[in-house]
């Protein structure tokens, strides 16, 4: 079979080819890069810098800071997202940190979907944002949230943690006093529920479980 050079492609369409890659892989974008001198100067377009996904660089490769700026200055959804929960949780810019999570959203980030959703519950008992989401679509996005483990030693502000004591007080015993969901007493509750009782989660406690 004959080989076909991207470079052969009008610019525009070379253009396109490499925000596509930048939107799959990062790994793959360097790779990308480091074939010519004209693909090198195509990636340092802003287009590049707002299709990358930050959360697909690979743990041994360090993010600079400009890379970053770049993306968020370029409108980036992943670095909208990664700032809005830095402004929200941790800051207590509530309308700020929203307004940054919203616009990654309606980028159509799925983090930031699924973020933007649960934020407005907690925190406002908006439920409207959740009748775009089936009960799939929303754990397997949900799982992906959760492995960031951004609760895990991070500052949060007082309004969250007032929040989640409240949940933990008033909503969490719901989940674990309901016949679909026998009380597991075990450090990992939540891996133990998703990985074996998932299935049989009534619709009340599906919800509680993402939240």
């Amino acid at each position: 079979m004959e080989q076909f050079l991207v470079t052969a492609l009008p610019e525009d369409i070379q253009a396109r080819v490499a925000e596509c890659v930048a939107a799959n892989s990062v790994a793959d974008l360097y790779r990308l890069r480091a074939t010519c001198k004209s693909m090198k100067e195509l990636t340092d377009r802003a287009g590049v810098y707002a299709a990358l996904d930050v959360f697909t660089f690979p743990s041994y490769l360090h993010v600079s800071n400009l890379v970053m700026q770049a993306c968020y200055a370029n409108g980036n959804p992943s670095t909208l997202f990664l700032k809005g929960i830095q402004v929200f949780y941790t800051f207590d810019l509530q309308d700020e940190g929203l307004a940054l999570i919203k616009r990654a959203a309606d980028a159509g980030f799925e983090r930031a979907l699924n973020t933007y959703a649960m934020t407005l519950k907690v925190f406002w008992d908006n439920e409207e944002q959740f009748s775009g989401f089936t009960r799939e679509s929303c754990e397997r996005i949900g799982k992906i949230v959760r492995s960031l483990d951004w609760g895990c030693g991070k500052s949060h502000t007082d309004a969250f943690l007032m929040k989640k004591y409240e949940f933990i007080s008033n909503v969490l015993p719901l989940l674990y006093n309901c016949q679909c969901t026998p009380w597991v007493e075990r450090d990992w509750e939540l891996w133990h529920i998703e990985n074996s009782k998932g299935k049989n989660l009534c619709d009340r406690c599906f919800w509680i479980k993402e939240l």
